[in-house]
């Protein structure tokens, strides 16, 4: 833990204003059992001013069911559309967070962003459960598995929230 605290404060000290780490931590938050020390767990997330956006468990298998899958940020309300989902590849979730545009300080631009106008979270959640993963599960090498698996989540992810070009100005 100690040399993370250590990266996450030469980020902030460069100027980062978005920090955000996730992965396989294998600290369980869901665990309150004797003897864990939970307060190590809130300070880090207190010192380097983090919030955990996954609440549910990322890793259940049929005698646990754990959060170890973590996404850390600074900034949680950059992240709107976050979560887990089971694609059934392992006994841990995928985990995800979908950026929202923000506005940056330049003058007129034009930028791709996403419209999250129309999004609902169980059409989306419906797509994917109906999405043929076959070539996911069949592909000959781990590298055109992850290929064809994001191929396959952006044309989902594109019909929810389809890309569109902004033209933003912004005088600051």
């Amino acid at each position: 833990m100690a040399s993370l605290n250590n990266c996450l404060s030469q980020i902030r000290e460069g100027g980062n204003p978005d920090i955000i780490v996730m992965g396989d931590v294998n600290i369980d938050l869901a665990v309150r059992a004797k003897g864990h020390d939970k307060t190590r767990d809130t300070r880090f997330l207190t010192l380097n001013n983090l919030s955990q956006l996954i609440k549910e468990p990322s890793r259940v298998t049929e005698r646990s069911a754990t959060i170890i899958d973590h996404i850390y940020t600074n900034r949680p309300e950059w992240y709107p559309v976050h979560g887990r989902y089971d694609p059934g590849l392992s006994d841990h979730y995928l985990i995800f967070a979908a950026r929202r545009r923000h506005k940056k300080e330049h003058k007129t631009n034009e930028v791709n962003g996403r419209n999250y106008r129309f999004f609902n979270e169980e059409n989306f959640r419906h797509d994917v459960d109906s999405t043929d993963w076959s070539s996911v599960y069949n592909a000959p090498t781990s590298s055109s598995a992850a290929i064809a698996f994001m191929e396959i989540l952006f044309g989902v992810i594109n019909k929810h929230a389809p890309e569109k070009l902004v033209k933003s100005s912004n005088d600051h």
